[in-house]
């Protein structure tokens, strides 16, 4: 009796991860994972819909709440802007584009002359782009910028808006890029991003829905897809693109398998390490790449640098490569106080303390 105990705890003791987590079923059996099941149901985390988590590629916690479920196309907001780097990444890698050093208006020679014409925004490259610090004078987080989104969204044509932004200019306090961390000038530009998808468009031939669900979507078995389009017709890569949860996390997956999905390749691992990468400080415990940003943690006394797609609302695709891990929250808390910092919390005090301690 003893010696089958023994073994039984041994067992039991291996196989801690997986089991102290989710069974396949999405019952957490972790002290952790069931608080905050309990908690998201009594509704002391607001308006989130999902929590998945995914570990060594099995989906190990799966959780749906409020009018969230398994075919629930979620609106993530910003966090598909992430998609965005994927695109640029496949469509550089299929010789579509030549490099990220190319410039904007070069895919643009044909569209009328624009306004605040400038040396400087002649030389606004697609990585610069990539990093949201292009020196546009567009920036989400001050309502009076000239090219904040909110403005583009009222206008017919929102390629000529971007190309119509004036250069910006930099007050005494504000870092100037040579003074900054990477030598770049950060500016949430959701308008910039949307130049990204309309780019794609220009140097495939297609539009960045039909060249992803080609080269993107369907071979990782992604059949449905929600875009947003611009007046003139552009899919949108500015963010709110419409996934279910099962789908979005497997860009976390494919991240961690440098680019491979299932034996194919997708995308180069070479371009994932690129594009997550720190190239710009957005704000102090945040770095960003290429339209990927990277999370500060402190994981078992340790910090650790995530990977993470984040979305208005509080919407999180969180990836620590070094673990294997990959946890989605989607919530719909849209322009609240709380969104984003009740799914930090989640991430932060419930998932990663749910972790045991592995060693690398």
């Amino acid at each position: 009796m003893y010696l089958r105990y023994a073994i039984f705890s041994s067992i039991l003791l291996m196989s801690l991860w997986g089991s102290a987590l989710a069974s396949s079923k999405g019952e957490s059996k972790s002290w952790e994972l069931q608080q905050l099941t309990n908690k998201v149901k009594q509704g002391d985390f607001k308006q989130i819909t999902s929590i998945l988590v995914n570990h060594q590629g099995s989906l190990v916690y799966e959780q749906y709440f409020n009018k969230g479920h398994i075919d629930y196309m979620n609106d993530l907001r910003s966090a598909t802007k992430s998609i965005n780097s994927l695109a640029v990444g496949i469509a550089k890698e299929k010789g579509h584009i030549d490099s990220v050093s190319q410039t904007m208006v070069s895919f643009f020679e044909n569209e009328r002359q624009w306004k605040n014409p400038s040396s400087i925004k002649n030389k606004i490259t697609i990585e610069d782009l990539l990093t949201m610090s292009s020196l546009l004078e567009c920036n989400d987080e001050n309502q009076f910028s000239r090219g904040h989104e909110e403005r583009m969204y009222i206008f017919n044509d929102w390629v000529q808006f971007v190309l119509d932004i004036p250069i910006k200019g930099f007050v005494p306090w504000e870092p100037k890029p040579e003074q900054s961390r990477y030598g770049r000038s950060f500016a949430y530009c959701t308008a910039g991003s949307f130049m990204l998808g309309a780019i794609v468009e220009r140097a495939t031939g297609k539009g960045m829905d039909d060249f992803l669900e080609e080269y993107l979507h369907k071979p990782m078995g992604i059949t449905k897809v929600k875009w947003n389009y611009s007046p003139h017709g552009v899919a949108s890569g500015a963010g709110g693109t419409r996934y279910r949860s099962r789908d979005f996390i497997k860009f976390g997956e494919l991240l961690i398998k440098g680019g491979q999905w299932e034996g194919q390749k997708i995308v180069s691992n070479s371009w994932i390490e690129q594009s997550t990468k720190p190239r710009a400080i957005p704000r102090e415990g945040y770095e960003y790449g290429y339209q990927w940003w990277r999370m500060k943690h402190h994981i078992d006394g340790q910090e650790e640098w995530s990977i993470a797609a984040m979305g208005n609302g509080g919407n999180y695709l969180v990836i620590l490569p070094q673990r294997e891990l990959v946890i989605l929250i989607t919530s719909e808390a849209y322009n609240t106080r709380y969104g984003h910092s009740q799914s930090r919390e989640i991430i932060n005090d419930y998932v990663l303390k749910a972790l045991p301690s592995i060693k690398r």
